[in-house]
Parts: C-alpha cells; sequence; structure tokens
C-alpha cells in the first residue's frame, strides 16, 4: 500500500491536538462505509472497535488474526481524511516484541493511533510488572516512527471479572509511567469511578460510553475522549434483525421505506466529479475580471495575467511521463512581485501545465510595464519546453527585485522521476525592462544533484530575495530532503528517526551571475520546509520555515512550529533556529466530496516592514476553530525577533469554511495586507465547491482587520489540475506585494474545461 506521509503526519498532528483541546467522543465504525457516515457527521477522530470488526468477519471478538486489522486499518484510512487509532487487543501476542511489532504494522498503512490492553485471549490478565513492560516496548515502537503516534493503553480489569478500583488505577499509573500517551480502563460504570481514576492520572484518559453517563457528565468529571466500542455495530445489527423479524413473521416490509441519502453531505461523502457546464464557466471566468469596491480596499481590480494560449501549446517533447498526466492549460503556484525602482514593471509567475506527479511543463513569467495594465507571457529556459534539455520540468516559481530594478526569478527543475533536481535562476535587467525587451538571461545554477537509490537528496521549495540593503546580494534558500518530491516518499527514510529535510542556502554578490556553494544553514532531525528569508531595514537576514520534530502525546514546540533563524553577515553564518510559534495547520478538505484539497497550509509566508523592522508571518492553523478547519494566522515580533506574538486570527470567515493558502506583505505606509482563498460561499445544493480569493489589510499593526473579496463571484476549485492522488490543487502558495500604498496579489481561478485555470493579478487601492 502506497501511503501519502505527509498527509498521515498532518493527521497525527490533528489527533495529538485533540487531546489537548475540549473533551471529544471517538466513535468506533466497524467497516469503511460507516466510516465516512461518521466522518461526514463531523466527527474529528475514529477508533477502530475489535469486536464489531471481527462481527464482520462472521466471528467472535478476539478471532480476527494481525494481518487482517492491519488490512482493516488500511481500508479505514483509504476512505476517510480522519485520524484513525486501532483497537490492537493484547498486540496479537504474549511478548513486549508482539505490542511493539504490532504498532509498527498499523502506522505503516495510516495509522496515528492504537491501543495495547493488558488481557491475554487464553484468559490471563498480565501481572503488572510484565504489563507495563509491554506497553514501554509499544511506546518505544511508537516514538521512533518519526510522527506522534498516540498510544492508548487499557486495563481490562472491570470488563474481565475484576471489577478492583485500586488495582485498575495502580495498572494505569504504571502504564503511563511506561510511556502510554492515553490511559483507558473499559467498564467504569459511575462517575465516581471516572473521577477516582482521572485524579490518579495525569495524561488524557479515555471513558467508555455507558448507558445513565452523558458527555457533559463524563467530561465534568476529568476525562477528555469518550469512546462507545462495539455498540455502534450492534446498534445496526438490531435495526436489521428487528426489520428482517418483521418481514419474517408479518410479512411487514415497512422498513426498507428507510434508506441514507448516500449522496448527500450531511450524511456521506460521495465523490462528485462533476463541473459547472461549460458556458457558466466561461461566464464565472470572465466574472473574475472587473473591479469592485470592498471593505478594506476602495477599490479592486483584476486582470486574466496569463490570457491566451499556453506558451508551451506546441511543445511536443515533454519527456517521460513517469506514471503522470499532464494538464495543458493550466497554470498554478503564482508569485508577483513589483519592482521597487519602477512601480509600472511588475511581474507574475507561475507553473504552466501542470503534471499529476510533481512538476509543469515550464516556468512562465507575466510582465507588465504599465502598472498591471497588460500582460506579456515570457518563459526562461528552465525546461525542455522551454528550451533546456538537461531538465523535464520545473516547479516552484518565486521572483524577487532588487532596488535597481532587477528581477531574479528562480525555478526548481527535475528529471520525470525526481531522481535528479536542480535550482536555477534567470535574470531580467531593469534596462530590458524599461526597452520592453524581455530576454531572460541563460539560467545560472545554483546547484545540480542526484539522488541516491533511495531518494535522498531532492532539492525542494525554493525561494529567492534581493537584497535591498546590500547592491548585487541576491540569496536562495531551500530544503533537501529524503522526501524524493512533492508526491513520492521513501517510507522507511520518513520513519527513521534520523529523517529531515535540511535547510539548504546560497548567495550571489555579482547581481546573480556566480553563486555560492550551497550550504546547510544547520544539522538536526527537524523537518523544515517554506523556507523564505526577509531582509530587516538594518540588514539582518531571517529565513522563516516550517519544522516539524518528535513524536508522543503532543502538541509541544519540537512537534510542528513556525521558526526563524538570523544572520548578521549576509547569510555566512546563521543563529539556531528559534521558535516563533506552534503550529497546527490542518487538511484542507473538499466541502462537496470530501476529498483532500492540496494546500500548504503548514507553510509560512512573511514579510518585513521597511521602516520600523516589524516583521509578520502567515499560515494556515486549526487552534481558532477547535481543530474543525484552518483559519489564517498571524504572529508578528517589534523587537527583532526576540519575542513574537501570540498567533491572531486574520481572515473574517464566520460560517466553519476553510481558508488557505495566506500571503503577507507591508506596503510602505505600515499598512499590512494578507491574501488567502476560503469556501464561505459554498453552496451544497450546487456542482461544484464554490471558492473565492479575499485581502485583508490592518493599518493598525495587525491589531484589526478589515476585508475585501477580491473575485467577483465564486470559481469552481474542482477544475483545477489534480495530484497523483486526485486531489485539487491551486498551489502551495501565491503572492502579494506593493507599489506605495497600492497592493498587488495574484491568486489562480478556474475557468473551463478547455481552459482550466488562469493567473489572475488583483490590485487594490
Amino acid at each position: 500500500m502506497t501511503i501519502d506521509y505527509v498527509r498521515q503526519q498532518q493527521k497525527a498532528q490533528a489527533f495529538q491536538a485533540l487531546h489537548v483541546g475540549d473533551p471529544f467522543i471517538i466513535p468506533n465504525p466497524w467497516d469503511a462505509g460507516s466510516a465516512r457516515v461518521l466522518e461526514a457527521l463531523g466527527f474529528r477522530a475514529l477508533a477502530t472497535t475489535s469486536s464489531g470488526f471481527a462481527f464482520t468477519l462472521g466471528r467472535l471478538d478476539g478471532r480476527a488474526t494481525l494481518d487482517e486489522v492491519v488490512s482493516h486499518a488500511a481500508a479505514l484510512n483509504r476512505v476517510t481524511e480522519l485520524p484513525v487509532s486501532v483497537d490492537l487487543e493484547n498486540g496479537y501476542g504474549p511478548t513486549p516484541e508482539h505490542a511493539a511489532a504490532a504498532i509498527r504494522a498499523v502506522a505503516a498503512v495510516g495509522a496515528v493511533g492504537g491501543s495495547i490492553e493488558d488481557f491475554d485471549p487464553s484468559g490471563e490478565i498480565y501481572a503488572i510488572r510484565r504489563a507495563a513492560e509491554r506497553v514501554r516496548a509499544a511506546a518505544t515502537a511508537a516514538r521512533e516512527l518519526g510522527f506522534p503516534f498516540v498510544l492508548t493503553s487499557r486495563a481490562e480489569n472491570h470488563i474481565r471479572g475484576n471489577p478492583d478500583l485500586d488495582d485498575t488505577i495502580k495498572r494505569l499509573q504504571a502504564y503511563e509511567e511506561a510511556g502510554a500517551d492515553v490511559l483507558y480502563a473499559p467498564g467504569l460504570n459511575n462517575l465516581d469511578e471516572v473521577r477516582a481514576v482521572c485524579r490518579a492520572i495525569s495524561k488524557p484518559v479515555n471513558v467508555l460510553a455507558v448507558p445513565g453517563l452523558t458527555m457533559t457528565a463524563i467530561a465534568e468529571a476529568g476525562a477528555r475522549r469518550v469512546s462507545v466500542g462495539g455498540s455502534l455495530t450492534w446498534v445496526a445489527v438490531r435495526a436489521m434483525v428487528d426489520a428482517v423479524e418483521a418481514m419474517r413473521d408479518s410479512g411487514d416490509f415497512s422498513a426498507v421505506a428507510a434508506h441514507v441519502p448516500l449522496g448527500r453531505r450531511g450524511i456521506m461523502y460521495r465523490p462528485k466529479r462533476h463541473q459547472f457546464g461549460l458556458a457558466l464557466s466561461i461566464a464565472a471566468s470572465a466574472a473574475l475580471l472587473g473591479s469592485a469596491t470592498g471593505l478594506a480596499f476602495g477599490v479592486v481590480s483584476v486582470s486574466d495575467a496569463s490570457a491566451g494560449k499556453s506558451l508551451f501549446s506546441t511543445c511536443q517533447n515533454l519527456g517521460p511521463t513517469d506514471g503522470g498526466t499532464n494538464y495543458p492549460q493550466t497554470e498554478i503556484e503564482p508569485r508577483i512581485a513589483v519592482s521597487p525602482f519602477n512601480h509600472d514593471h511588475i511581474i507574475s509567475v507561475y507553473q504552466q501545465d501542470r503534471w499529476s506527479n510533481g512538476g509543469a511543463r515550464g516556468l512562465v513569467a507575466a510582465i507588465s510595464t504599465n502598472g498591471g495594465t497588460t500582460w506579456r507571457q515570457t518563459a526562461p529556459a528552465f525546461s525542455l519546453c522551454s528550451g533546456n534539455n538537461e531538465w523535464d520540468r520545473a516547479s516552484d516559481p518565486w521572483i524577487s527585485f532588487d532596488p535597481a530594478g532587477n528581477a531574479y526569478f528562480v525555478a526548481l527543475v527535475s528529471s520525470a522521476d525526481e531522481s535528479h533536481s536542480g535550482i536555477l535562476v534567470s535574470k531580467l535587467t531593469e534596462s530590458q525592462l524599461a526597452k520592453n525587451k524581455f530576454n531572460w538571461s541563460t539560467p545560472s545554477t545554483v546547484i545540480d544533484q542526484f539522488a541516491n537509490n533511495i531518494g535522498l537528496g531532492f532539492n525542494d521549495k525554493e525561494s529567492i530575495t534581493a537584497d535591498p540593503t546590500r547592491p548585487g546580494y541576491v540569496y536562495a534558500v531551500w530544503d533537501r530532503s529524503n522526501l524524493p518530491g512533492e508526491d513520492r516518499i521513501n517510507a522507511h527514510s520518513f520513519h527513521a528517526f534520523s529523517y529531515r529535510q535540511e535547510t539548504v542556502f546560497s548567495r550571489s554578490t555579482d547581481y546573480g551571475s556566480t553563486w555560492s556553494a550551497p550550504q546547510a544553514e544547520f544539522f538536526s532531525n527537524q523537518v523544515t520546509i517554506g523556507n523564505q528569508i526577509v531582509v530587516e531595514p538594518d540588514g539582518t537576514l531571517a529565513d522563516f520555515f516550517w519544522a516539524g520534530k518528535g513524536s508522543g502525546i503532543q502538541p509541544n514546540e519540537n512537534s510542528s512550529h513556525q521558526a526563524v533563524m538570523y544572520s548578521n553577515d549576509a547569510g555566512l553564518r546563521w543563529t539556531p533556529p528559534s521558535i516563533v510559534t506552534a503550529a497546527y495547520p490542518l487538511d484542507v478538505m473538499d466541502p462537496n466530496n470530501g476529498d483532500l484539497v492540496r494546500a500548504g497550509t503548514n507553510i509560512p509566508d512573511a514579510s518585513v516592514d521597511p521602516n520600523t523592522g516589524t516583521m509578520y508571518v502567515v499560515w494556515g492553523d486549526g487552534r481558532f476553530s477547535n481543530f474543525s478547519h484552518d483559519d489564517i494566522a498571524l504572529a508578528k515580533s517589534t523587537d527583532g525577533g526576540k519575542t513574537w506574538s501570540t498567533p491572531a486570527k486574520v481572515n473574517q470567515t464566520s460560517n466553519g469554511a476553510a481558508a488557505f493558502t495566506a500571503s503577507v506583505h507591508v506596503a510602505s505606509d505600515g499598512s499590512v495586507a494578507v491574501a488567502y482563498y476560503d469556501f464561505r460561499n459554498y453552496d451544497q445544493d450546487t456542482d461544484g465547491v464554490e471558492t473565492d480569493y479575499f485581502l485583508a489589510r490592518s493599518t493598525d499593526g495587525a491589531v484589526s482587520w478589515s476585508e475585501s473579496r477580491v473575485t467577483l463571484t465564486s470559481f469552481n476549485i474542482q477544475l483545477a489540475p489534480k495530484t497523483i492522488s486526485g486531489n485539487d490543487f491551486l498551489g502551495d502558495y501565491a503572492g502579494i506585494s506593493s507599489a506605495g500604498s497600492t497592493y498587488f496579489t495574484t491568486f489562480v481561478g478556474t475557468g473551463s474545461s478547455a481552459d482550466p485555470t488562469d493567473d489572475y493579478v488583483a490590485r487594490a487601492s
């Protein structure tokens, strides 16, 4: 089974976050269909039931094998985006090694939690010392996975004929000391027992629901989590028995009138790849253009920077497909920059003709020399379709202007199988822009590297920054990782404790002509991604990125955080990473069919006030919604990064819809703008998913915000190109820049099946 380990990491972080939030119910599906129903009904995590699953096999509880349970866990993980914890009974063997092996087995198919009990199928309850050794082995295995696997330890006394509360508490305390993250004693029958257990344990306690105890009462007694065991299975079986007995005994078929409307998202997700009709799609695309008034800005006007045929529409040599699908006439993942030398010079860069398994036919720069009124598309020689025979594909476009008005365009380039990757930079001078001569320079190679035979050494997610304080200095930064591209991974490498994505840096001191040998900024077991350098007014470099590390019941500062490193000598030496804040990015879900939408919610965007040096960073975060969906979080520092504000919500979404893919920029007047997509206008009674782009502004240092809708009408995200997993993809980032107090932001909107996406630029003043 192929596992999306980035998705698993995100599920794991969401699951651990639930255990430090409000008390929650974790229901127990017995098969894939019941799992999807529970997800659609709004539950935020699932746990398997050994008795319910055994029933689906026609057996009694305890009669399923580990292999069968692993297959069951894999099936649930395939159909739901919720975290799944697996009932592993005693670990399917009496030894500590059996318990550890069971943890590893279900983690390998996508599970992010599991339980080990102290009862042996032979009828024995293990002695406390022996049971604790088994928990310790399971905890050790969980900590070695490379993501925060939540281990639950069960004391079975109360359901195995030994309702000795004192002994149960001693067992749970021993299991807590051995490394369990959650403690569970099924069979507690009253609130006094629940209180006694919760008072004796410092870690979260799971309680098995019983008639007569309400969720409110259980939570007030101190429990953090409530499960229902196999009871939902028996509720379903009871309904079936009642119906068939009525049929058999009296010929009464009234029960068959009941049916579940599976196509309604309120009951159960059914994939709906419907698209707007062609005429409506064309109208929607056209409606993205024009101007409107807004709350944050007086006027927002939108133009299509990518109008017309793809520059690569006639390209015949696409290189090997490597199992991917190409989406012609798609433009995604744009960035934008405005020249500080001449504000009429604006460049928006984007991927052109995206591949499902990574990269695009090439990268395009849409250039305006009249303040965004008209655009011309150009393509540096980054890939096969743009004249560079060394590289099959290009991705991750980024653009930056230096103070003299020279533009630097950086690209991630790779072979189709991503065994060979590099970073290239092409330059367009101010004098060329002034003459409307858009001949990009032959790309300079910053790095050219072949991965080894297990995928180590792939370069990814680069960005470029021209230094506004040092003439001729330009910086490139990226991650180099065990993760061979954004849609591929070697499972053994990812789960190794030593797995990391290191931050790599190179600089040019001669206006991009030559580049220093790439160097890692620091060495650790951290996973970093989304590196971006901003330059403070005093010349200090600040490299922002998302970093993850650690395992166990969290969140903690080592598991997922926004971080930053500093250099006061133009990148020769860097401080160790410092934490901006813990981060809780969640998956973005298609509200129409429940599918994952690929969006770089964990990837930060950063900007600095050119006058005061106040720094701002934004990302997607679940903390404001009790971890039900992402909002846009912002943190700021007014003292050069020594301290950071508590993250605050930026987007004005009020109906529980996700907001994602945030960009931030500080204009010369000190105002701050943040741009993002969201689903607030989604209508479940229409086909497709109405998606919009918004721009928020603060004029008081990010204390308060007003917001303008950029899109004049919603567009259907389901027309976007798909990843190899079939997920809609607009890009892991977008972009925003400014000319004086006027903002320019770039985003992707969809149109028709013939022209699925375009790169739009909005001007807001």
